[in-house]
This record gives structure tokens, C-alpha cells and sequence, in this order.
């Protein structure tokens, strides 16, 4: 009943648990978006940026701080230690900036502060095409943006499934006032007049009480402007006392405002939406909800296309697709070979009962401790599914064992259970001590274990629980009508082969060459340290991409347009076929973008195709066009992230070299920079070494002796020059709801025309030009100025593999002599450094454990080193199988490797208990161990070969999850195949000798 009302509370529960990509744990970063527009990268980082960071310092934990700055904008990441409270640190950081604004310019907006979190990822991308060129002639997109801002995107953030939408590829408007040159001029009217006259009819008066007898009213003054007609009507007097409208000399229209970005789906404007859903929703919900809402929309706005594209959900689905595949194929194949081994038709069917009881009261517990079920947490399930099936084949083929001894069923379930309950309970504490300490690894890595570690120990204290209080219930059960113990059996004719005399053979003959077999097993130790040497290492497998992320900088001073129609030009010349492209050019809007924003110059594609080699085919067709045709360009191909790398993100080279000024209040300059790079050219580890990228700023000057003789007054020729430009903004059109921007400007013009032809006038009314007072001269300064800690700094991304310390000898050796550069280094190289040096402190705890808990178990200091031992004999199987195959030891691989030395102690663990218990019979040493090891023989293999049997399968399957799951995989079938001849044979052998003379 126990069981029924757990099972009951386990169903329930498990329709409540969130369903979500990763668990939602915050990440301690905070990142600061500065946008100041019309701002020169050097001034921003000087006035703005500068004293921000300087500011920011005093936080509390933080542990690094990094600003990238370009024209317009910055970017700040603060990263904080491992377990600050990141609430707090986003507090403190708001109070910082806050303080700061009174001496920040006032047109500058308040920076965007954004707390990271790893719920922030999105989990789909909904583009809105328009189909028909109407949108892009006669409205600019304007309409279509305000469609999709005011209906589109608040119709997703209504279902209860979703936190947000982040939008990108909105134009905005602005109401463009431009005068006639000629007229203005005729009637003696200068853009202050018509600026003053639009400021006094766009002032909110306010309200006023009055009384009326008995009566109170309230009334309300406004000239509030409202539409571009109100605009048009405004009137302005000219020196001759004539009243004019300020339609009649100016032209009045409502156009999108200046863009600095765009996006396109496949060479057509577009406007992009991320959706980001709510912590505690279920995936599949949000998933449901969507596609609904989303052939609504197509069959509501005809003229319209949505998209719906980068699922994000790909990997969750793969994780609970093979969950269910585990708990299947796993109940199934164990069944079978129970089935074989036993030649039982029924117990194999208590398998059935057992993993999904254990699974779903699992689920009860989970929902206890507040987790979701995740990529994560779906990981730690599925391996303890593996477990599951382990602990239930040990309890039943040991009550088998007293029934074969002819005692009462009763008695065998007793006895078989009570046997074993040690060992077993030792089994899942080594296997929770190997994932535990995992927990305390700083950064992100033990927030994200902590999901794992947890789920693991739900779900095996819960298939211990069932195993031995459970099972021999069922087990009794089952077999309560057969009196005779031995019609519980098949006929023996069902056993094909005898493989307890199988074995009882190859013990005699390993006993007899004890020394060569111990050799041979110790012999596995020097390899292992040999093959961990000379692997692969990645982060991540190598995944079969049929998509791509191409990055393009063409380092020219070319506008959005310009570089719009580069990229669909570049496109209509690659003859591979695409299935689709979201191209990014330039800044985005998207409010949770945490990367460095793009220049108008750059532009990020993403490529999607039906195959790997379409991939290869455009990478070389893109290489080959643009190295032909532009020599300045800078591009890069990456594959697209999956949810773990954008979360481990980091996309900082192997060896960045930081060079710095000596006087750190001083930037490096251009020319010694590229110098002491012309140095390294040479350098094997500096071949792929690009140049700095410089921009070219166009500098005016205003010639000040020259307004005096002129007679111009400097705040005329300012407004002269922003309304030339069309920047000169005069004040906001408050119509529904929203506010537009009043712009006094001009038709556009090139930049030198303005120069050469526009003229202003002076106090005495004469026509100046304005060539006459300013100058224009070029500036080079770095297009991106990046900055940390200590000061400005300038990247140079080298190559290392092992050899860091000769790179920094040589890169000391040649700034030894210089009087102004020094050089700081930083990388991935250091950090994974960093992490191993405390991975191998945790694995150290983690063997402790071991440790002690086997101590605690075999009451012996000596026997757990012998169990200890196979687990390094185990990690050269792990390692052979992971070679032969082509694979890395990746993080995947590396969470195989610790799975399977989790699972395969356990049968060695269970063999030593058997063999002391054997011994504490006064039994001889060599017959206890023989007689142990045949007692243990089928439990060892049937484990063995469900857990190898089950994942097979995976290597000769395809997909994004699939090629996740092969290198784990991998390390556990290596590692098992030896781990089950190491359990069956060096244990013996290392047993004897320990006790030989005992």
C-alpha cells in the first residue's frame, strides 16, 4: 500500500514539475549596455565608459570586469564570484549607476542593466516576413513594426508559458520638418524661429481648479502637438509682420528614423522575435501554445509570413526520448537476459514493475526538492535508470540463489535480501560520492552539477528502497502458489551453455598464471596515463552541423545599406542550395543581448541547409568570393551553440596576449602596437594573427577666429550643421501613446556636397559658406577599445596548445626593451588550467569517499585499494573505446567515465562482501573466492550486458542528441568491458595475494 500511495503521489507531482532546457539557476554576470548615439568610440570610453568602470570596482565579489566600446555604444560584463547573490550584486550595481548619472551627459540614456540567468536563453526565434513589396514602398516597415510591437508580440507574452518577447528589426518613425532653403531665406527665417515656434505650441500647461457658484471644474490647458497636421499649422511671423504657416515653407512627413541595424530572412527585411519562456512552464506547453498561436497569425495576416526557426527544445526532446528509450529498451533487454540466465518466466517480468516504480516515486521526490526536469536533471535520471535495472537483477538472482538451495520462499526472500542490503547501500553511497563533490567546482559547473548529483541520489535511494523492501514482496507474491522451490524453473534443456563451469575453468587456469595475468592488469595503469596524454581534449563532441553561423567584418567605413546589399550580392553568387538565412547587420534591439553589439560594417548570418556538406560547399564557395574580391575583410565561420555552450560560453582564444601601456592612463599607440605585432609574424604559434582593426574618423573642426570675422554665431552653425545632417532634434510628438521625434533636416545629401553648398546666414544677413568655417581632417583610432580592470589593452589571440610558458618568455623577451608597452596574458588556457587543478582536487575528495565508505563497509583498510584500483584499469578501456571510435575526452565523455566507475565498483564491491562473508564461515581463502565469484558471476554479466547492450545501439544512430550521447557512450562500453574482466578475474587474484598468508 506504501508503494500504490507513492506511485499515486508520483503521478500527480509529475505533471507539475517544469519542463525547461537547463535548471533556472542564476549566473553570476551582470552586463551594462550603454548606448549614446553620435558619440565617437574614443570620447564614450573617456566621458562615459571610463569613469563607469572605475565606479563599478567597488562592487562587492567582483571578479572581473571587461567594456568593449565602439561608436555609440558599450558593452560592460562583470563577472562575479561563484555564489555571490547575484539580486544583490544587481542592486548594488543599479545603485552605482545611479549615483553616477548627475555627471554623465544628459542626452545620454540611463544604461540597461541585464541580470544573466539561464532561463534567459530562448527557446524559439519567430520571424515576421512580409510578402509583398507594398511593405517595404509605401510604408518603410513602419506599419508592419508597429503591428508587430503592439499586437504580435503582446499576443505571445499573454499565454501564461511565456516570460517575454525579445524583439529585433523594428524601424521607428520620427517626424521629419524640411524647410525650403529659399523661402526661409527670403523671409528672413532661421531654424531657431522655427524651432522656438514649434517649442512654445508643445508645452503641457497643466491643470487649474476653479469655482463656479456651488460648482468646482477643473481645467485643463494644452497645446499639446499631436499630429504632423497639427505641426503643419503652426504659425511663425516673419520681420514684416506677415503670419505664415509653417507649412508653407517647410515640407512635413513622418519617415523611419536613422537605422543602425537590421535583419533579414532570406534577403527580405524582417522583423525577429525571441521567445523566452516562464522558469516553472512545461516545455511542451509553451511548444503547443505557440504553433497555435502561430498558425493564427498565418491565417489571420495573409500579407504576412511567421517563421518559426532554431528550436531550441531539440536537445530536451532527445533527453526525454531516451529516457523513455531507457526505461524500454533497459526493462526489455534485462528481462531477456534474465530470461536466459535463469531460464525464470517470471521474474524477469518484476523488472516491469520495479524501474517505473522507482522512476515515478522519483518524481514525487523531485518535485520535494524544487527541481525541474531539464537536460540536466534528465541526464541524472537516465543514468539512475541504468542502476535501477542493476539493483533489482542483484536482489533477485540472490533470492534465486536460496531457492536453488531448497529454501522455503519465505526464508529466501529474507535471506537473499538481507545479504545484500550492505553492499547495496554501499553501492549508491560510492556512486553519490562520486557525483557530490562535483557540487562545490566554482563557476557555473556546480550550480549545474547540483541538479544532476541530486536527481542521481533521488532516483538510486529510490530503486534501493524498492529493491529491498519492495521486490522480495513481489518476488513472494509471484511465487506464493509454487510449495517446491524448484518449480519456479525451467526446464534445464533451456540453458544453452553453462557458464558458471564456463567459468569455474578460466578461474582454475588465472590462478595457475597469477603473476603474468597481474602483470597484464597492472600494465593497464601505464597505458591509461599514456592514452589520457595523447586524446583529444574539447570541451564539447564534435557535432555534424547542417547549419552554420558565418561572422562578417568587411573593415571599411561602409554604411547599413551598403553592407546590406554586399551580403544578398555574396549570396546570389553561392550556387549551394539554402534552406533559409537570418542575417543580422549591424546593432540589434534585442534587450536580453548580452554579445558585443555589431558596427554597421559587420553583419552575423545564420545558414541553414539540408546536409553537413552543403556546409563545407559554402564555407569554401564564401572563402573563395570574398578573398578574390575585397582584400581589408575579416570573416570567421563558428557552429551554432547549443544550450550548454551558450551557457559555458566563452569565446576568448586559447592565449590572448594583452598589451597595454606602460602608463596605463594612455592608450597603446596605433604604430608600437603594430610593430610588436610585425614581430610576432614569424612565430609558429602567431601564423592565423590578424591586424588590428583601425577605423578612420572624419574630424570637423570649427573655426572659431573665423565666426568672428564672419559675424556667425557658433550655436547657428551647430544647428545649421545637425540639420544638414539631419540630427537636429527639436523636441517629441506625443501621438498615441507613443512619442516621435521632431527632426529639423534637410533632403539627404552626400557628405561633401553639404560642405561645398550649404550656406548660413549671419547676423548681417549675408549667405556665409560654410567651407569658410570649419576644416576637416581624418583621425585613426581603434574601431573597438577594449578595456578591463587595469586599463585599455589591445587583444592579440595566439595559438597554444602546451606550450604557454615559451610564449610568454618570448613575448617578455621582445617588450623587454620598449618604454612604452608591457604585456599582461589571459585565455582558456589558464581557466581550464585553473579548472583542472580543481577538478583534480574534487576527484581527490570524491576517491576519499570511496574511500572511507568501503572502509566502513568491508571493515578492512586494505580491501577498498583493490576496488579503488579498477578504476583506473576501467579508465584505459574507457579511453582504448573513446580512440578507436575517433572521439575526444569532452565533457560528455568525461561524465561516461565517471557513470561507469560509479556503476562497475558496484559488482566489485558486491564480490568482496560476498567473499568476507564466505570467510567469516571459516571457508578456505581459495575456495571462498572461488565460490564467491561464482555466486556473483551472472549478477556481474547481466549488468554488464544490459548497461553495454542498452547504449550500442547509440553508435550506429545519427542527430544532434545522438552525437552528444556517443562519447558517453563510448567511455562506458570501453570502460564496462574491462570493468567486467577486471570484476570477474584481477579482484580474485588481488584478494589472494592480500590474504594469501592471512
Amino acid at each position: 500500500m506504501t508503494l500504490v500511495a507513492l506511485v499515486t503521489l508520483g503521478v500527480i507531482t509529475a505533471y507539475k514539475l517544469p519542463v525547461s532546457l537547463l535548471p533556472n539557476i542564476d549566473i553570476p554576470e551582470i552586463t551594462i549596455q550603454i548606448n549614446y548615439k553620435n558619440t565617437s568610440a574614443r570620447e564614450l570610453e573617456n566621458a562615459v565608459v571610463k569613469p563607469i568602470r572605475n565606479q563599478l570596482l567597488q562592487l562587492n565579489h567582483l571578479k572581473d570586469i571587461k567594456s568593449e566600446t565602439k561608436d555609440g555604444y558599450s558593452i560592460l560584463n562583470l563577472k562575479f564570484d561563484y555564489k555571490t547573490n547575484i539580486n544583490y550584486a544587481f542592486i548594488e550595481t543599479n545603485e552605482k549607476i545611479d549615483a553616477l548619472m548627475s555627471s554623465m551627459p544628459r542626452e545620454m540614456e540611463r544604461p540597461k542593466i541585464i541580470k544573466a540567468c539561464a532561463s534567459d536563453i530562448p527557446v524559439f526565434k519567430i520571424s515576421i516576413i512580409p510578402k509583398d513589396e507594398y511593405w517595404y514602398k509605401e510604408n518603410d516597415l513602419l506599419k508592419l513594426s508597429e503591428l508587430a510591437e503592439s499586437v504580435i508580440k503582446k499576443r505571445i507574452e499573454q499565454l501564461d508559458v511565456v516570460a517575454m518577447v525579445d524583439i529585433s528589426g523594428l524601424q521607428s518613425a520620427e517626424l521629419a520638418i524640411i524647410p525650403d532653403i529659399k523661402k526661409i531665406q527670403n523671409l528672413n527665417i532661421d531654424y531657431s524661429k522655427i524651432e522656438n515656434a514649434i517649442s512654445n505650441n508643445n508645452i503641457d500647461l497643466g491643470n487649474i481648479t476653479i469655482k463656479n457658484g456651488q460648482y468646482q471644474y477643473n481645467i485643463r490647458f494644452s497645446s499639446i502637438l499631436q499630429t504632423k497636421e497639427d505641426i503643419g499649422n503652426i504659425y511663425l511671423s516673419t520681420e514684416k509682420k506677415r503670419i505664415i504657416q509653417l507649412k508653407n515653407i517647410a515640407e512635413i512627413k513622418v519617415r523611419p528614423q536613422k537605422r543602425t541595424g537590421m535583419y533579414l530572412y532570406d534577403n527580405k527585411e524582417a522583423i525577429i522575435m525571441s521567445v523566452i519562456k516562464q522558469a516553472d512552464a512545461q516545455m511542451a506547453q509553451l511548444k503547443e501554445s505557440l504553433d497555435k498561436l502561430v498558425d493564427e497569425f498565418n491565417n489571420n495576416y495573409n500579407e504576412i509570413e511567421f517563421k518559426v526557426s532554431q528550436d531550441q527544445t531539440q536537445l530536451l526532446k532527445f533527453s526525454i526520448n531516451n529516457l523513455k528509450q531507457s526505461l524500454l529498451f533497459g526493462g526489455l533487454l534485462a528481462m531477456v537476459i534474465m530470461f536466459i540466465f535463469m531460464r525464470d518466466y517470471k521474474s524477469p517480468f518484476l523488472i516491469i514493475i520495479s524501474i517505473p516504480a522507482s522512476l515515478i516515486i522519483s518524481m514525487f521526490f523531485l518535485y520535494l526538492s524544487g527541481i525541474s526536469i531539464n537536460i540536466i536533471s534528465l541526464s541524472g535520471l537516465i543514468l539512475g535508470v541504468g542502476m535501477m535495472v542493476d539493483n533489482s537483477i542483484i536482489v533477485i538472482d540472490n533470492i534465486n540463489q536460496y531457492l536453488d538451495k531448497s529454501y522455503s520462499l519465505n526464508k529466501a526472500c529474507i535471506l537473499g535480501t538481507n545479504e545484500i542490503i550492505r553492499p547495496l547501500i554501499s553501492s549508491v553511497l560510492t556512486t553519490c560520492a562520486v557525483f557530490v563533490p562535483l557540487v562545490s567546482l566554482s563557476d557555473i559547473s556546480g550550480a549545474l552539477f547540483y541538479d544532476q548529483a541530486v536527481t542521481i541520489a533521488i532516483s538510486l535511494t529510490t530503486s534501493l528502497l524498492v529493491s529491498i523492501m519492495i521486490l522480495p514482496v513481489l518476488f513472494r507474491l509471484f511465487y506464493i502458489k509454487n510449495k517446491n522451490s524448484n518449480n519456479y524453473l525451467l526446464s534445464k534443456s533451456y540453458n544453452l551453455f553453462d557458464i558458471e563451469k564456463i567459468y569455474e575453468k578460466s578461474i582454475n587456469f588465472i590462478f595457475k598464471n597469477k603473476l603474468i595475468v597481474l602483470l597484464l592488469f597492472v600494465l593497464l595503469i601505464p597505458l591509461g596515463i599514456f592514452l589520457f596524454k595523447n586524446i583529444k581534449k574539447q570541451s564539447f563532441p564534435d557535432i555534424k552541423q547542417t547549419a552554420v553561423i558565418f561572422n562578417i567584418d568587411w573593415n571599411e567605413n561602409i554604411n547599413l545599406d551598403e553592407n546590406k546589399k554586399r551580403i544578398i550580392n555574396l549570396f546570389e553568387q553561392i550556387n549551394t542550395p539554402v534552406l533559409y538565412k537570418n542575417i543580422l547587420i549591424g546593432e540589434q534591439q534585442f534587450l536580453l543581448n548580452k554579445e558585443q553589439e555589431k558596427s554597421q560594417s559587420e553583419a552575423s548570418v545564420f545558414i541553414k541547409t539540408k546536409s553537413t556538406k552543403n556546409i563545407k560547399n559554402i564555407k569554401n564557395e564564401i572563402d573563395s568570393l570574398l578573398k578574390s574580391n575585397y582584400q581589408n575583410i575579416e570573416f570567421s565561420f563558428q557552429s551554432p551553440k547549443n544550450v550548454f555552450e551558450q551557457l559555458f560560453k566563452n569565446d576568448e582564444s586559447s592565449f590572448v596576449v594583452k598589451i597595454q601601456s606602460i602608463n596605463k592612463n594612455i592608450p597603446p599607440k596605433i604604430n608600437k602596437v603594430n610593430n610588436f605585432i610585425t614581430q610576432l609574424q614569424d612565430k609558429p604559434y602567431a601564423q592565423s594573427i590578424n591586424e588590428i582593426p583601425i577605423k578612420n574618423n572624419l574630424v570637423i573642426s570649427i573655426l572659431s577666429d573665423k565666426l568672428l570675422i564672419y559675424n556667425v554665431s557658433y550655436q547657428t552653425l551647430i544647428d545649421q550643421l545637425k540639420s544638414s545632417f539631419n540630427e537636429n532634434k527639436i523636441g517629441l510628438l506625443k501621438s498615441n501613446n507613443k512619442f516621435i521625434p521632431i527632426i529639423i533636416g534637410e533632403k539627404n545629401k552626400i557628405l561633401f556636397d553639404i560642405i561645398k553648398n550649404v550656406k548660413i546666414k549671419n547676423i548681417n544677413n549675408e549667405l556665409i559658406p560654410i567651407s569658410s568655417l570649419i576644416s576637416i581632417s581624418t583621425r585613426s583610432d581603434y574601431k573597438t577599445i577594449i578595456a578591463d580592470k587595469q586599463s585599455e589593452y589591445i587583444p592579440v589571440n595566439l595559438l597554444a596548445n602546451n606550450n604557454a610558458k615559451m610564449i610568454e618568455e618570448d613575448i617578455n623577451n621582445i617588450l623587454k626593451n620598449s618604454s612604452e608597452l608591457e604585456a599582461d596574458f589571459s585565455g582558456s588556457i589558464f581557466r581550464n588550467r585553473e579548472l583542472l587543478n580543481e577538478l583534480e582536487i574534487v576527484l581527490l575528495i570524491s576517491v576519499l569517499l570511496l574511500y572511507f565508505i568501503l572502509a566502513a563497509q568491508f571493515e578492512s583498510l586494505i580491501q577498498p585499494i583493490i576496488v579503488l584500483l579498477e578504476i583506473l584499469f576501467d579508465l584505459s578501456g574507457a579511453l582504448i573505446m573513446l580512440i578507436i571510435f575517433g572521439n575526444s575526452l569532452n565533457i560528455m565523455s568525461a561524465i561516461g567515465i565517471i557513470v561507469m566507475g560509479g556503476i562497475i565498483i558496484n559488482d566489485s564491491i558486491l564480490k568482496v562482501d560476498t567473499i568476507n562473508q564466505l570467510k567469516r564461515q571459516d571457508i578456505p581463502l581459495l575456495k571462498a573466492i572461488k565460490i564467491g565469484g561464482k555466486r556473483r558471476l551472472k549478477p556481474i554479466i547481466m549488468t554488464s550486458l544490459t548497461t553495454i547492450l542498452a547504449l550500442f545501439p547509440l553508435l550506429f544512430s545519427s542527430g544532434i542528441g545522438v552525437e552528444l550521447q556517443i562519447p558517453l557512450a563510448l567511455a562506458i562500453i570501453g570502460g564496462m568491458t574491462i570493468g567486467t574482466i577486471v570484476s570477474l578475474y584481477f579482484i580474485p587474484i588481488a584478494y589472494w595475494f592480500i590474504y594469501k598468508n592471512s
